[in-house]
């Protein structure tokens, strides 16, 4: 939202905790944590009793990623293998740092996939919300950047496939086995579902994986 959306300028005083934590669709506690780790980053100010402020070092944090933004995020092998790479990964870590709050928030994201396919409504945006509170479940503030960027595709991934697969029992049953994993905290469980989740995509989308 500051970065990408410019949804708040610099010098810009953020809406209160109830009120953020409620448009984003998260719980206080990751909020807390992400507002924590934009401070770590220079990117926002808590100044305690008033509230939480932008500050002015945007274009040092949106720079890096410029590049990277500035890619297709079109359907390609190439996406899809940056994916691979990445998010078997961050399923790892975030089973073993995700909080009890943030695991509960997952499986919450994984729900609405599923109420959206029930009720024959697009899931893209349920699908992107459950990768990237995975990817902030990390803790790690590069991974919370990356895997967002990388999930531009999924809109084109899900309407492509949905329309033309029978992707949508296969991903099901995938998030549910990832979800499983990291809710008994097996890390190499979660990254392997998560690899298998990804590859089932990467194959059915007509890559190979070579």
């Amino acid at each position: 939202m500051i970065m990408i959306e410019h949804a708040f300028a610099p010098g810009e005083k953020l809406p209160n905790e109830e009120t953020l934590s409620k448009e984003l669709g998260v719980s206080r506690v990751t909020l807390r944590e992400a507002i924590r780790v934009l401070g770590a980053q220079g990117l926002v100010e808590t100044k305690r009793g008033i509230g939480t402020f932008v500050t002015t070092n945007e274009k040092i944090f949106s720079g890096s990623l410029a590049k990277l933004m500035a890619l297709p995020s079109k359907v390609s092998k190439e996406l899809f293998e940056m994916r691979l790479i990445c998010e078997p990964e961050a399923a790892y870590y975030a089973t073993l740092r995700a909080t009890d709050e943030e695991l509960k928030d997952i499986r919450k994201r994984m729900l609405e996939i599923e109420y959206y396919v029930e009720h024959g409504l697009p899931r893209t945006i349920p699908e992107q919300a459950f990768h990237n509170a995975l990817a902030t479940a990390t803790h790690n503030a590069y991974m919370s950047k990356l895997i967002p960027i990388l999930n531009r595709s999924i809109g084109e991934v899900v309407d492509k496939l949905d329309e033309t697969t029978d992707i949508i029992a296969t991903s099901i049953a995938d998030h549910r086995l990832i979800v499983e994993m990291m809710e008994s905290r097996n890390a190499p469980g979660a990254r392997a579902a998560m690899y298998v989740h990804i590859s089932h995509a990467f194959n059915i989308a007509g890559f190979s994986i070579d």
